[in-house]
């Protein structure tokens, strides 16, 4: 097999990496549903791509072409340890075996199927077989709420995964910070803040942002790890000083002292978002618990 075979393999898994990852975050269901479904995409786009090429007269690009869901594996793993940074969040059992099903189901449609015909779509005598399909695919969306069988428990590590990036995060933040943070006069204010900047880490972690700022500078309108408004670039140090500024404000204007302390109303007069204000108020109570301990 040629370098342009592979090169080839390579960028197909480009549009793949995106699609599946649209398709997750609009996906609701059970880890089970979405691996599922994960899995089945990858094999439909295996073969669409196939018959694309196929009356493209690009055939030759169809070696092994199984290879694309393995390149896709790759940039998953990528994109979740260096360029997120939610490792933490990964069941690398459950990760491992998925990667290693779709990669042996794509290989076996590879050679079962996709090498051995010359066209993979359909002529009219085998549409009959593709309606029927269709129509048993729409009477299962009609009629899947109502008799629908449980065949997987959900997970129950996710809360567990969560606190541990939290925990970690906060340790990092912690060393990293700590000088600036620590001059709030309230202390209290103090473990909120760092809930805070794991919250927009992990909203916008550093290669993201340095992405951002280095070849979007003119079209960014937010900086630094605490995501800052501002008409200039700021660092990480300046948008932390800047948010601890806003936040004493904030006091200020409440005439909030160590008696009358409110996190929430903090952090709703600073986000103007309920969603928001509640995500950061469960990373406070486990950061609170940490230092506890």
């Amino acid at each position: 097999m040629e370098f342009t075979v592979i090169l080839f393999d390579l960028i197909l898994a480009v549009p793949l990496f995106f699609l599946l990852n649209w398709f997750e975050q609009k996906k609701n269901g059970t880890s089970f549903e979405i691996n599922l479904a994960h899995i089945g995409c990858s094999l439909i786009y295996l073969v669409l791509v196939t018959g694309m090429l196929g009356l493209l007269g690009l055939s030759y690009f169809t070696q092994n072409i199984f290879l694309v869901v393995f390149f896709e594996a790759i940039y998953r793993f990528i994109y979740l340890h260096y360029v997120w940074e939610r490792e933490s969040f990964v069941n690398r059992k459950a990760y491992l075996m998925i990667f290693a099903i779709t990669i042996l189901l794509a290989y076996l449609l590879d050679v079962s199927f996709l090498s051995k015909v010359e066209t993979v779509f359909p002529d009219a005598n085998e549409m009959k077989t593709v309606v029927w399909l269709l129509i048993i695919l729409f009477l299962y969306l009609l009629f899947k709420d109502q008799v629908r069988l449980d065949f997987m428990k959900e997970s129950t590590t996710t809360f567990a995964k969560k606190k541990e990036y939290v925990v970690t995060s906060y340790a990092k933040l912690k060393m990293k910070y700590h000088d600036e943070v620590t001059k709030f006069k309230n202390k209290q204010l103090v473990p909120l803040f760092y809930a805070m900047m794991v919250y927009e880490n992990y909203q916008h972690p550093p290669v993201v942002r340095y992405v951002r700022e280095r070849f979007f500078g003119r079209k960014q309108s937010t900086y630094g790890v605490m995501q800052i408004p501002s008409s200039i670039p700021l660092t990480d140090l300046q948008s932390i000083e800047k948010s601890m500024e806003k936040i004493e404000q904030i006091m200020k204007k409440s005439k909030m002292t160590k008696s009358n302390f409110d996190a929430v109303k903090i952090l709703k007069e600073y986000y103007q978002n309920d969603e928001i204000v509640t995500n950061i108020m469960e990373i406070y109570q486990d950061i609170v618990s940490f230092d506890e301990v």
